[in-house]
């Protein structure tokens, strides 16, 4: 049995155990849930699908997938009413900025995006001015995010957070500096930048 393979609904994806009885197989299925099958039930078409084939008691049905209640397929949708839907509050801020959705189905969607999608990250562009789309869109975690907004200060190209992280700077003494000293951005971290680490703030 070979990567690629196709048995029913079910295409292996990798070997993944050997256990006394049976060789293990990932595979993945045509509504792009995955499971854990034995080789003996695939050949002999014991197991034809994940569950789906269950869930509907083998009964065609005009579904294309069943991600409805998933999380992937909630944060498209909510892609979509961001861009959409001017009962959305944070419509405005997409529609009037000109920012589109591109896909316009959520099989498309999740076709470009399922490989690096992980329940921990969160759909993010990476130009905060462009559309959501295959080549400005990515998975990432919230501190990824948060240095990704719009009205996030940057010096030298880079976020106020980076900048602390690379001169050592922790954020209780980078704004004492910056709100209570009222010292510039640039001296702040020049200053940073002669004094020896057991020297500065903490």
């Amino acid at each position: 049995m070979n990567v690629g393979e196709k048995y029913s609904k079910l295409t292996i994806l990798k070997e993944v155990a050997n256990t006394h009885t049976s060789r293990m197989f990932l595979c993945e299925c045509e509504c792009w849930n995955k499971a854990e099958v034995s080789i003996n039930n695939l050949r002999q078409l014991r197991t034809k699908s994940c569950w789906c084939l269950v869930a509907v008691g083998n009964i065609k049905t005009n579904k294309t997938h069943w991600l409805n209640w998933s999380r992937i397929h909630s944060i498209f949708y909510n892609m979509l009413a961001r861009c959409n839907n001017p009962k959305s509050n944070r419509f405005n801020h997409y529609w009037w900025r000109g920012i589109k959705c591109l896909w316009n189905k959520f099989e498309d969607f999740h076709e470009d995006m399922k490989d690096t999608y992980s329940d921990n990250l969160q759909i993010d562009r990476i130009d905060v001015n462009w559309n959501y789309c295959k080549e400005n869109c990515r998975w990432a975690d919230s501190t990824t995010q948060a240095r990704n907004k719009r009205n996030n200060v940057l010096y030298k190209w880079k976020t106020l957070a980076e900048m602390r992280e690379q001169y050592n700077i922790s954020k209780w003494a980078f704004d004492y500096m910056r709100y209570t000293k009222k010292m510039p951005l640039e001296d702040i971290f020049l200053s940073y930048a002669t004094i020896p680490i057991w020297q500065r703030f903490t």
